[in-house]
Protein backbone atom coordinates (compact mmCIF):
# COMPACT_ATOMS: atom_id res chain seq x y z
CA UNK A 1 0.00 0.00 0.00
CA UNK A 2 1.19 3.54 -0.70
CA UNK A 3 -0.03 6.55 0.65
CA UNK A 4 0.37 10.48 -0.71
CA UNK A 5 -0.55 14.10 -0.19
CA UNK A 6 -1.06 15.53 -3.76
CA UNK A 7 -1.57 19.32 -4.36
CA UNK A 8 -3.67 20.40 -7.06
CA UNK A 9 -3.57 23.12 -10.17
CA UNK A 10 -6.70 24.74 -8.60
CA UNK A 11 -5.26 25.28 -4.56
CA UNK A 12 -6.79 21.86 -3.76
CA UNK A 13 -5.28 19.10 -1.79
CA UNK A 14 -5.98 15.36 -2.21
CA UNK A 15 -5.06 12.75 0.23
CA UNK A 16 -4.62 9.42 -1.47
CA UNK A 17 -4.04 5.47 -0.98
CA UNK A 18 -2.90 3.53 -3.22
CA UNK A 19 -3.57 6.14 -6.31
CA UNK A 20 -7.00 6.81 -5.18
CA UNK A 21 -8.43 9.96 -3.91
CA UNK A 22 -9.65 9.22 -0.13
CA UNK A 23 -10.18 13.02 0.97
CA UNK A 24 -10.27 16.41 -0.95
CA UNK A 25 -10.28 19.74 0.34
CA UNK A 26 -10.97 22.12 -2.46
CA UNK A 27 -9.59 25.79 -2.31
CA UNK A 28 -12.75 27.26 -0.27
CA UNK A 29 -12.10 24.62 2.57
CA UNK A 30 -14.48 22.01 1.50
CA UNK A 31 -13.28 18.45 2.78
CA UNK A 32 -14.81 15.49 0.81
CA UNK A 33 -14.57 11.84 1.82
CA UNK A 34 -15.38 9.69 -0.93
CA UNK A 35 -15.98 13.00 -3.38
CA UNK A 36 -13.73 15.29 -5.14
CA UNK A 37 -16.63 18.19 -5.48
CA UNK A 38 -17.65 18.62 -2.29
CA UNK A 39 -20.13 21.03 -2.14
CA UNK A 40 -19.71 21.80 1.65
CA UNK A 41 -18.04 22.16 4.72
CA UNK A 42 -18.14 18.04 5.42
CA UNK A 43 -19.57 16.73 2.34
CA UNK A 44 -19.82 12.65 2.51
CA UNK A 45 -22.21 11.04 -0.16
CA UNK A 46 -24.93 8.42 0.58
CA UNK A 47 -24.02 4.58 0.39
CA UNK A 48 -26.00 2.41 -1.50
CA UNK A 49 -26.09 0.08 1.39
CA UNK A 50 -27.52 0.06 4.95
CA UNK A 51 -23.50 -0.12 6.35
CA UNK A 52 -23.49 3.12 7.94
CA UNK A 53 -21.33 6.03 6.21
CA UNK A 54 -19.39 6.89 9.27
CA UNK A 55 -19.66 6.89 12.71
CA UNK A 56 -19.83 8.96 15.68
CA UNK A 57 -18.30 7.51 18.30
CA UNK A 58 -17.56 8.08 22.34
CA UNK A 59 -16.57 6.16 25.14
CA UNK A 60 -19.80 5.34 26.43
CA UNK A 61 -22.10 5.98 23.41
CA UNK A 62 -21.77 4.61 19.20
CA UNK A 63 -24.16 6.76 17.32
CA UNK A 64 -23.82 5.80 13.46
CA UNK A 65 -25.44 7.90 10.77
CA UNK A 66 -26.08 6.67 7.28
Amino acid sequence: MSASIKAGLNNDMHLMTDGVTRVYIDSDGNVGIGTNSPGALLSIPAGESSTPRFAIESATDNNDFT
